[in-house]
């Protein structure tokens, strides 16, 4: 029986000492692997969280998607004045201020969306040159095209050129009070990711 639990407490020790030593050594690798691939990103200064063009990607397109929902209800006889100044409200901002947000957030988004319809006709020709061959034969799959990657470092600098517009056109206060809010406001409504099980 002793001997049982000796074995069962030195399996545990052993853990506790191995996995934040894999942890530091995936983070190790990962922060090289950032440092070399990231153009013109801001990375986290906090474990966890998301780099800058990420979160003012995602930022916008909640913007934009509260605008769009609130034209609809203004459609349909409702009042929209409440999601339109969402953030206005949260971020204390002048209308000056929110009007230019506004303003920023949709050339950004059109910007980005130009980008992106160039890469999904690059995609579709990977997909049905590439992907419907090794389908057939079983073969391995090739790397995505270059260009890609280089396009994504391009959209992510469309991003952070947008979020600095921003910075300097909201001003160093306002600019930190929207920033802040922003950063709060998602750390608070994050949710873990469920990962379920795969069924064989």
């Amino acid at each position: 029986m002793n001997k049982k639990l000796f074995t069962v407490v030195g399996f545990v020790a052993v853990s506790a000492l191995i996995l934040p030593l894999g942890r530091q050594l995936g983070r190790s690798k990962a922060s090289v692997e950032t440092q070399q691939t990231t153009v013109s990103t801001i990375e986290s200064p906090r474990p966890g969280r998301a780099p800058e063009h990420v979160v003012y990607w995602q930022f916008f397109r909640h913007l934009l998607a509260l605008r769009d929902r609130a034209s609809a209800l203004e459609r349909a006889g409702g009042i929209g004045a409440g999601l339109r100044s969402y953030y206005k409200d949260k971020a204390k901002l002048t209308d000056q201020q929110a009007l230019a947000l506004d303003q920023i957030a949709s050339t950004c988004a059109q910007e980005v969306a130009v980008l992106d319809a160039q890469a999904k006709v690059i995609i579709d020709a990977f997909r049905t040159k590439v992907l419907a061959k090794n389908s057939l034969t079983g073969g391995t799959l090739p790397p995505l095209p270059p260009e890609l990657r280089r396009m994504q470092q391009q959209r992510n600098m469309i991003i952070m050129r947008y979020r600095e517009l921003l910075r300097t056109t909201l001003g160093q206060q306002g600019f930190k009070q929207l920033d802040d809010f922003i950063k709060i406001d998602a750390e608070r409504n994050a949710r873990p990711a469920q990962i379920t099980q795969a069924l064989p």
